[in-house]
């Protein structure tokens, strides 16, 4: 998308988002910088803030396959259908290929015993070890205008962190494009940030379910506060090029459901914010939009969303953020996190006790300490004695004192 579009293109999503419905978009599938897919410094798409922007990850359930008769080696293929290899009877459809391999189906044991099992054909399966997740290499990411550009455009491109969260989006199981059910080929391995868009939908209406009061705000909310930020082996989760991914290639972190329908606390952002927000972009087309309604330019910063992101951050400036607390009763939340490098960040309050259903607010103060045209990353979680851990990325890019 070209960073020079403005969030008035996507008036219709926010107006959607207005009547409560909750939107999930895929990021896009152009990789990281240089890769022969994408273009252009960064590619995600759908960066409005009122639709959640989903990008695509690796999954620790995987398989290598081969068979007896190949003498091709291996190949890889997804277990997800197996439920972690131990489910009774689970059935796989194996699709062989290269010279020697079959194709048919075959069970896993019900005491998930073993690592390995025989499907028809002789082709046998290895359960993955390998850690998960890793930022896929065709995900998109953020920023959409280079750091070191020396302008920003008319519409603060870098202003929103894009995408929102990952999901699940690498080798899994999934209705093959144009077979029936029962057809031959009907389940196909396919990979995309549009295989990881319907989890998040998904997981979405769970919690709509639970809390059909919630805003679409709220539910983004939920889950990135609560996404997870290290993988299966306890270490930061890893780019597909290499090194620690940074939030402009996984957002909030990597969706982790057995939190996400008790955040504790959500950040909600409602139609009239979205209004202000647009008057603070263009005031004039914004009356135009919204004839009759009285506007307060909204500066992106102070868009109450659960990222906080600073292009181009020039001495010092302030940031504030509402919570709503949605544990069920009062708690008292203590705030800790990184500030990112070069940043000193300052918090006030350092502590919110929030009756249930009520609102606190908080003000961060960023100075700038030493200046960089590269992004900086770091983080605030406010935690209570209740198990609740509500953490926020800081994206910063320290230009000048």
């Amino acid at each position: 998308m070209d960073p020079n579009d403005n969030y008035f293109n996507d008036l219709a999503f926010m107006r959607a988002n207005a009547a409560g419905v909750f939107i999930a978009f895929a990021a896009g599938n152009a990789g990281a910088p240089g890769q022969s897919q994408g273009g252009g410094y960064r590619t995600v798409d759908n960066f409005a803030p009122f639709f959640l922007t989903v990008g695509a990850s690796t999954i620790a359930r995987g398989a290598s396959l081969a068979s007896a008769a190949a003498a091709a080696g291996t190949q890889s293929l997804p277990l997800n259908a197996i439920a972690g290899a131990a489910s009774t009877n689970s059935t796989v459809n194996c699709n062989g290929t290269g010279s020697g391999n079959s194709t048919g189906n075959g069970t896993m044991p019900g005491d998930g015993s073993g690592t390995t099992f025989t499907a028809d054909g002789g082709i046998t399966f290895a359960t993955s070890s390998s850690s998960a997740p890793v930022v896929a290499d065709f995900s998109s990411r953020g920023p959409l205008i280079p750091p070191s550009a020396t302008a920003q455009p008319p519409q603060p491109g870098n202003a929103i962190l894009k995408p929102d969260i990952i999901g699940p989006g690498v080798d899994l199981l999934a209705a093959a494009p144009g077979k029936k059910i029962g057809d031959p080929g009907a389940l196909a391995r396919l990979s995309g940030t549009s295989m990881a868009t319907p989890h998040l939908a998904g997981l979405a209406a769970l919690i709509i379910q639970k809390f059909p009061n919630w805003s679409p705000a709220q539910v983004m909310s939920a889950m990135m506060t609560t996404a997870r930020v290290t993988d299966t082996s306890s270490s930061p989760i890893k780019s597909s090029t290499g090194g620690d991914a940074t939030p402009w290639e996984m957002g909030a972190g990597h969706v982790f459901p057995p939190a996400m329908l008790n955040p504790g606390l959500t950040y909600d952002a409602r139609d009239k914010d979205y209004q202000n927000f647009l008057a603070g972009q263009d005031l004039t087309r914004a009356k135009k939009e919204f004839p009759g309604v009285s506007l307060s330019p909204l500066a992106v910063r102070n868009l109450n969303l659960p990222t906080i992101t600073l292009p181009r951050l020039q001495g010092s400036i302030q940031v504030t953020r509402t919570v709503t607390n949605v544990g069920g009763a009062q708690s008292t939340y203590s705030v800790s996190g990184k500030a990112p490098a070069g940043v000193k960040v300052t918090v006030a309050p350092k502590s919110l006790t929030v009756g249930a259903g009520q609102k606190a607010s908080y003000t961060l103060t960023f100075t700038v300490d030493t200046p960089s045209k590269d992004f900086k990353y770091g983080y605030i979680v406010w935690a209570d004695d209740q198990g609740h851990s509500v953490r926020s990325p800081l994206v910063v890019q320290p230009l000048s004192r």
